[in-house]
């Protein structure tokens, strides 16, 4: 309770935090380790993980020049689990789930992550963004990994949809961004999400039967189609349903 109490303060108060800073690297030190994002205590774990991407999104003027070593100090954390149904009593903020009883609280709370990740790429100068680069080409390996024939299954469509939705959320991150441009923001993100969203078609085909898998590509497709792509939006929901 007490490193949940301190992590709440810090966020309300990050404006007094950015008056001094010299500061913010300690912040951040404590939320990406074993206290914050990376506790072995799943209710510490899972309040970190909303708790930092609050922040992130508060101090982005600041943490701009090194994003890219931030992104890197939790990637470890990015990683789609097998199914995992913990006791709703757990905190999760929000959910994308249909049925309560079958919610993976887990994964709830991990898209904070993947949202944080995708924020920390569009502050990121580098003009190739090679960490989230490498976690996009990963969700897209475990799409591709579940549309073979033997894992057309509920196991697979775990997999699928939870990576389809940790796209969206990297796009939802990335479109938060303060600091780029929207003109220059949307340019970069359609090249960089386009390959995804090539791949999440595909996944669509092939798991046409199962309702999360549609309902989840008709959330990421709000998060990362740019205007002129809205007629294809109609089009998949017109195909799928």
């Amino acid at each position: 309770m007490v490193r949940i109490l301190f992590m709440d303060i810090l966020v309300r108060y990050s404006t007094e935090v950015q008056l001094q800073s010299n500061l913010i690297h300690s912040v951040l030190e404590f939320f990406v380790g074993q206290f914050g994002i990376h506790s072995p205590e799943l209710r510490v774990q899972f309040r970190a993980w909303y708790l930092f991407d609050r922040l992130l999104s508060k101090f982005q003027k600041d943490i701009a020049p090194i994003s890219e070593q931030i992104l890197s100090t939790f990637t470890d954390l990015l990683v789609i689990r097998p199914p995992m149904i913990l006791d709703t009593s757990f905190e999760s903020i929000d959910s994308d789930s249909e049925n309560e009883s079958d919610r993976d609280v887990f994964f709830d709370n991990q898209l904070y992550l993947f949202q944080s990740a995708g924020l920390l790429t569009a502050l990121s100068h580098s003009s190739n963004f090679e960490i989230g680069q490498a976690l996009i080409r990963a969700l897209e390996g475990t799409i591709n990994e579940n549309l073979q024939g033997s894992r057309l299954n509920q196991q697979g469509a775990h997999y699928v949809h939870h990576s389809v939705m940790a796209i969206g959320d990297m796009a939802k991150g990335f479109d938060n961004a303060a600091d780029v441009s929207s003109g220059s923001r949307q340019q970069t993100g359609t090249r960089f999400f386009y390959p995804a969203s090539e791949t999440v078609l595909k996944a669509l085909s092939v798991y046409e039967d199962f309702s999360q898998i549609r309902d989840a590509v008709e959330t990421l497709t709000y998060q990362m189609l740019t205007p002129p792509d809205t007629l294809r939006l109609f089009e998949i929901r017109g195909r799928y349903g």
